[in-house]
């Protein structure tokens, strides 16, 4: 037996002897058959080594083999994605050969990944039986999802406790589409959702409005947006603006001082309260009350921040002069606007009574003669005016001084002689 190609040449023979003469005879035959083949292809596709970005064009590779035992004819390969044109051809392949191969196809748009379906087809070169195979791949699309929000405020300004209306979008810029896009309101601490749950296409800009009531101390609100690509695992996307709309808002700040119920001795320690309250309808921050006794600039409070309408109490101590009957008190209070860092400042004088104990000695020393000295003494804790001493040594009264001023302990000198 002898093969060639596709087929074996076989031989048979028979010989014999004549019964009679003993003499030998022989045959021959050779007939030519077709060879018993197992014809296989196979075909791999592989994914572009690097993501591919949406609209453009990616690139693939492939492999192909004869997996059989008979050399392959008219080998064709073709891809799903771009019909029937011939992405690989080959005259033929030997039994165990392969061949490497690329292949390109469009990247769709507003999609997560692409499938691919390479198919090849091929003839058995002795039966002319055709051969096939499939290979499919899902290849990831490089996407970029974004989301943008405007707002856009009303050219009037308002008031705390008036209603706000204002508007803006919600947009798609990026490449896929967006599911689950929500627009939050966030302001004073409250959160309401003002558009969705919607899906934006890409390039898709829908609009809203909403309006609140403007609370007080209302430095800013801010509205965000949020939303999904449509593809399995990927990350959120948020954007958000603070702008703040036009509100009038009046910064303002209020102190004042209340004298001790029971006056302070003068030259004692006087103490006093006093409150500092926020009179405007914004916060105020880094509140400082200072005092102009005993030194100009003493700090009494800060630094604090005080709400709209809330006030906070202090006290303050020094030492009174001893020759006072009131002392003056000058308290400014100082504060920053917590929305635009504006400077707010306030005064109040106080006047408070202290309370004194005044007297008075008079000392008499005679001297030779008719002559005599003497002094005069502030006993008291109070200055005394209008201090004058007086003789009556004879028929008419004699001023021997005065009037003076003296101070708490001190003491003025006299002198007089007595009429003979």
């Amino acid at each position: 037996v002898s093969a060639t190609g596709c087929t074996y040449e076989s031989r048979v023979f028979a010989a014999g002897n004549d019964r009679c003469t003993g003499a030998e005879v022989v045959a021959e035959n050779t007939s030519r058959c077709a060879l018993s083949t197992l014809p296989g292809i196979e075909v791999v596709f592989r994914c572009p080594a690097t993501t591919v970005a949406s609209g453009l064009t990616a690139t693939y590779s492939g492999t192909v083999r004869n997996i059989g035992n008979v050399t392959l004819n008219s080998i064709r390969v073709v891809n799903s994605l771009t019909g029937d044109s011939t992405v690989f051809s080959r005259p033929s392949l030997v039994p165990g050969e392969s061949v490497e191969f690329t292949g390109t196809y469009p990247v769709p748009t507003n999609c997560c990944t692409v499938t691919s379906t390479l198919s090849v087809t091929a003839m058995d070169d002795c039966s002319q039986q055709a051969v096939s195979d499939t290979s499919t791949g899902t290849c990831p699309i490089l996407y970029s999802s974004n989301i943008e929000v405007t707002k856009v405020c009303p050219t009037q300004t308002v008031e705390p406790g008036d209603s706000l209306s204002f508007s803006g979008t919600v947009s798609n810029p990026g490449d896929i589409t967006l599911e689950d896009v929500h627009v939050y309101h966030e302001v004073a601490g409250t959160t309401n959702v003002v558009v969705g749950p919607i899906t934006l296409v890409p390039g898709q800009t829908v609009t809203y409005r909403t309006r609140f009531i403007v609370p007080v101390d209302y430095c800013d609100d801010v509205v965000t947006a949020t939303g999904r690509a449509l593809c399995p695992g990927s990350e959120p996307v948020t954007a958000s603006v603070n702008t703040a709309c036009p509100v009038l808002l009046t910064p303002m700040i209020m102190v004042e001082q209340q004298c001790p119920s029971v006056p302070a001795s003068a030259g004692g320690l006087f103490t006093f309260t006093g409150t500092v309250w926020n009179a405007g309808n914004v916060t105020l921050t880094n509140v400082f009350v200072y005092n102009s006794m005993p030194i100009s600039g003493t700090r009494l409070i800060g630094p604090i921040t005080l709400v709209p309408g809330a006030s906070s109490r202090f006290t303050g101590s020094y030492t009174v002069d001893g020759g006072c009957c009131e002392t003056l008190d000058v308290l400014t209070a100082t504060g920053l606007d917590r929305c635009s860092g504006q400077s707010v400042e306030n005064t109040a004088s106080s006047v408070c009574p202290l309370e004194s104990s005044p007297a008075l000695s008079i000392r008499k020393f005679c001297g030779p003669g008719q002559a005599f000295t003497g002094t005069v003494t502030n006993t008291g804790d109070i200055t005394l005016t209008n201090v004058v001493v007086v003789a009556n040594t004879g028929s008419t009264p004699q001023r021997l001084l005065g009037p003076i001023e003296l101070a708490p302990g001190e003491s003025a000198r006299f002198e007089g002689s007595a009429p003979e």
